[in-house]
């Protein structure tokens, strides 16, 4: 993705038969996936990650800076090892949100489990 000449992608979660996991691994554009994704959605990202469903563990793991955005539930360690950026779940997450955070910014809109914020 990132070394083609278009600045944003759609992918559409019924073209895969498991879930996508790495979708928007360093990623340096905009990826907007309708559907729900696997592990590591936008680690390393430093574009933009948009997902109309749920994510899997470590949404934005190790951000560099960037932006994600999870229009439903995400699962465990989102942000873990992040050090800038943004990333906004508009429904639930599991835990250890924001483990060994440096920088940047979470937003969870419903619950969140155990050991938010750990080792920050």
């Amino acid at each position: 993705i990132n070394s083609s000449k278009e600045k944003e992608f759609k992918v559409i979660k019924e073209q895969f038969e498991e879930l996508p996991d790495h979708l928007g691994y360093k990623n340096t554009k905009q990826i907007i996936v309708k559907g729900n994704t696997g592990i590591n959605t936008g680690a390393c990202n430093s574009g933009s990650v948009t997902v109309y469903g749920n994510a899997g563990n470590f949404v934005g793991a190790s951000m560099e800076e960037g932006h994600i955005i999870v229009n439903g539930n995400a699962s465990d360690e989102v942000g873990v090892n992040m050090v800038s950026g943004s990333i906004k779940i508009n429904g639930n997450a599991k835990a250890d949100i924001g483990h060994l955070m440096e920088g940047g910014s979470i937003t969870i809109k419903g619950s969140v489990g155990n050991k938010a914020g750990s080792d920050m």
